[in-house]
């Protein structure tokens, strides 16, 4: 993990448009980006499944998956960690996705 002093930014803020600006360098994007570059964020059509229910039914569909954790962010959308690059396409490149009668936007 890196600390606070690792990261190589300038913080800028803007008094007229009353917003704070980070910059970056690609090194430190790259840092930030990197734990999540695995991450799906998926919408249910109608969010009112269980959640339960939905990570037993992606179980099911995406069986092929090595190991995938969900996290409901809330409003019928859910944070998908998978474990592997190929899952992750797999994920995105096939479909569409149904949970029962329900679509997943990906």
């Amino acid at each position: 993990m890196f600390t606070e002093t690792s990261i190589h930014s300038s913080i800028n803020y803007s008094t007229k448009e009353n917003v704070l600006i980070i910059s970056l360098i690609l090194e430190d994007k790259e840092c930030l980006y990197w734990p999540h570059h695995l991450n799906v964020t998926v919408k249910l059509f109608r969010p009112s499944m269980e959640f339960g229910y939905v990570v037993q039914k992606l179980e099911q569909a995406w069986s092929f998956a090595n190991d995938f954790d969900v996290i409901d962010l809330d409003k019928g959308f859910l944070l998908i960690k998978l474990s592997s690059e190929e899952d992750f396409s797999t994920i995105l490149k096939q479909g569409p996705w149904f949970i029962g009668d329900q679509f997943l936007f990906i």
